[in-house]
């Protein structure tokens, strides 16, 4: 399993603290392929964890990739 880095230190918080990171993701998507845009996603997504963070991450390096590559 893929879990959150903050999980041990939030407790019952993390859930809140997913949301937020689920909002940050979507605002920031549409910017993805822009430098910044992408390492913010890769960052919450790291951050977020489970499969929601993996996946997140996932779209942050590919936005990167197809912009730089």
């Amino acid at each position: 399993m893929f879990y959150s880095p903050l999980g041990g230190l939030l407790g019952a918080g993390g859930g809140i603290l997913q949301i937020i990171f689920g909002v940050v993701a979507a605002i920031v998507s549409k910017k993805a392929t822009d430098l910044r845009g992408g390492i913010i996603l890769l960052i919450v997504g790291v951050l977020g964890g489970g499969l929601g963070g993996l996946l997140v991450a996932l779209g942050g390096l590919l936005g990167l990739v197809s912009k730089y590559v």
